[in-house]
């Protein structure tokens, strides 16, 4: 059996099979990795890897004869076949992703074995402190120059509230701060290293998103705002517009004409990893519809674009995962209904569940989401990395890094860092 071709791209293969190994662990085996069994994780991800190899994952071959790889396409394929197949080592995946839910309500790892998830909602009110930590590499300025790097900040709202934030201040050089709206902004001199490193170290009250008891009607301007057909990766093109016509007809209800494009996107795409210079032009959804793969970015805004289409004010959120075993960045969407207001619909779920028996699990968070610190509502907030820009052609690599998880932003051109981010939560009593 061979999956569904991802959409993978030779100029990526280019990572040694440590690296990979490392970011397949973080995907499929956190849990199993912060316990101290490591090794044991690596081994199965090892024999994950090596089947997709023997399935027809592609890879490249460096001058000493190793595998090369690109740990996202790795990713992607073991994801397709086991969804398709399952079976594979790599159902760990799913496994890891219920555990880490029933966590968040208390549970022990060995009981995760029911059926039917608990519902966010019943989560409790919780105490986190998050430390951000962005490395930055200044190769392109000189040293003793004044160079603006950029934090993200939690946006507070009914979900999260009690935030204090402390600046780490970079070592070897001085900062000026400014803080904005979900952000801070660090103007440092560029050390001799050509290396700087700004933190913060945030406390915070989390807790589950509910329906507010009193909705306040959106202004016209609002409205104007959030139905926008063309703003970012939110493009509603010919074809979106046409697709969400067909799945809207005979419905008059706004919930239920959101719960038919939440069934299209699960039942119809791929969840994974996409390189962002893979689609070029003025319609990034038309190739998500095209290839029937996204990630949780772009699956987010075709949401959100086929909302639009039915007069429906949709908008993107992005922010991280208060999960101390896995704190990554996420996207979704938040989709304002006059029974509900702002209502959150995260397409995270679909790691959750299976080709086979995708309920309840899928639905997980429909109209639902658990502990998150949002630093991002666009188009009014948002925040980036300040004067360091990711170049056309980048990747992540992902791996766990002590008690947290570090993410490397790298040039696929030249293999330099543009940036690290190590993300850590700690739930406090």
């Amino acid at each position: 059996m061979t999956p569904r071709a991802t959409p993978g791209d030779p100029r990526y293969r280019t990572i040694d099979e440590a690296r990979t190994l490392q970011a397949l662990v973080a995907q499929g085996w956190p849990l199993e990795a912060r316990a101290g069994e490591a090794r044991s994780a690596e081994r199965e991800a090892k024999a994950a890897l090596d089947a997709a190899v023997a399935m027809g994952l592609p890879h490249g071959v460096a001058d000493t004869g190793a595998r090369l790889f690109d740990p996202d396409e790795a990713v992607n394929f073991l994801d397709e076949a086991a969804r398709r197949q399952g079976g594979l080592a790599w159902d760990r995946r799913v496994v890891s992703g219920r555990r880490l839910v029933w966590q968040a309500h208390g549970h022990r790892p060995d009981q995760d074995d029911a059926t039917v998830p608990p519902p966010p909602s019943t989560l409790v009110d919780r105490r986190f402190a998050v430390t951000l930590l962005r490395t930055f590499n200044l190769q392109a300025y000189r040293p003793g120059e004044e160079v603006r790097l950029r934090l993200p900040l939690p946006i507070e709202d009914h979900t999260l509230s009690d935030v204090g934030i402390t600046f780490l201040p970079p070592t070897g050089t001085r900062a000026r701060l400014r803080r904005g709206p979900a952000r801070l902004d660090a103007v440092v001199e560029v050390p001799q290293s050509r290396e700087a490193a700004i933190g913060v170290k945030i406390a915070l009250t989390s807790r589950p998103w509910r329906a507010e008891p009193q909705i306040v009607p959106l202004e016209p301007g609002e409205t104007e705002l959030y139905t926008r057909q063309s703003e970012g990766l939110i493009r509603t093109s010919g074809r979106v517009r046409a697709l969400a016509d067909d799945l809207a007809q005979g419905q008059t209800d706004a919930l239920s004409v959101v719960r038919r494009f939440w069934s299209f996107i699960h039942e119809s795409l791929v969840f994974g990893v996409v390189h962002y210079d893979q689609f070029a032009g003025d319609e990034p959804l038309d190739w998500v519809l095209q290839a029937g793969w996204c990630d949780c970015n772009l699956g987010s805004a075709l949401f959100a674009a086929l909302c639009r289409t039915q007069g429906i004010p949709a908008r993107l959120a992005t922010g991280y995962l208060l999960h101390p075993q896995w704190p990554a960045f996420h996207s979704w969407t938040e989709v304002w209904t006059p029974a509900a207001g702002w209502t959150p619909f995260d397409f995270g779920a679909a790691s959750l569940g299976s080709a086979a028996a995708p309920a309840p699990w899928r639905d997980h968070y429909f109209a639902a989401l658990d502990y998150r610190m949002t630093v991002q509502r666009l188009p009014r907030l948002f925040n980036g990395t300040g004067a360091v820009r990711l170049p056309s052609a980048w990747r992540m690599l992902h791996c766990l890094d002590g008690a947290g998880m570090s993410v490397s932003f790298l040039s696929v051109d030249t293999g330099a860092l543009v940036y690290r981010e190590y993300a850590e939560v700690e739930q406090l009593r």
